[in-house]
């Protein structure tokens, strides 16, 4: 059959993010996506805040929006910090539910820092990401304000983090214990998927 005259197969992707609504994680998420958004494609995306970003607020939203899901193909989502968060535990609910866990250790800024040439962590703390980030852009960071990136820092975070989280994989070292590590970079990955790879019905 010719490919012009068979439908685009629609998607859903749900993120339910820890945090209030225009949270760090939030707005990075939209203003990457944001680029894609004048493609002409088929695809359905959520975004969710859940409030204080323990595992259990993010099981009730996702618990609350299924039962107005009536389509099955969709993808579900988890984007939360360590924090206080038993993430090797959480990640086994997701495994067995079929989500995708995108986690940050120990925090959010973490993935921000890996946008920056050459970057030396050191201490996996929020404080010390602060004051990186403080020092990078030669003003204090406030996680409210967010930075603005270019597509080639981006990139450069795909890079980085994913070279970090595929090391600890190698290793098979429990999330909890991958220090300064974060896979959200799977995010970036998808988004450039799902806008240039499309399932045909």
């Amino acid at each position: 059959m010719n490919n012009k005259n068979r439908k685009l197969k629609k998607k859903y992707i749900y993120f339910f993010m820890e945090g209030s609504k225009n949270c760090s994680e939030d707005k990075y998420i939209k203003e990457y996506y944001g680029q894609f958004q004048d493609k002409a494609v088929d695809i359905g995306f959520r975004f969710i805040s859940c409030g204080d970003g323990s595992w259990k607020n993010i099981e009730k939203e996702i618990n609350k929006e299924k039962r107005n899901i009536i389509d099955e193909n969709i993808e579900i989502w988890c984007v939360l910090d360590k924090d206080k968060n038993d993430l090797d535990k959480i990640n086994k609910e997701c495994v067995k539910n079929n989500y995708k866990l995108i986690f940050s250790n120990c925090s959010f800024e973490v993935w921000l820092l890996y946008h920056y040439e050459n970057i030396k962590i050191g201490e996996c703390s929020q404080k010390n990401y602060e004051n990186i980030l403080t020092r990078k852009l030669n003003k204090k960071y406030k996680k409210s304000e967010g930075i603005k990136f270019t597509l080639d820092d981006k990139e450069r975070a795909i890079r980085q983090s994913k070279k970090i989280h595929e090391k600890y994989q190698r290793l098979e070292e429990k999330i909890n214990n991958s220090f300064n590590c974060t896979n959200f970079y799977m995010i970036l990955e998808k988004f450039k998927e799902v806008f240039y790879n499309f399932d045909l019905e």
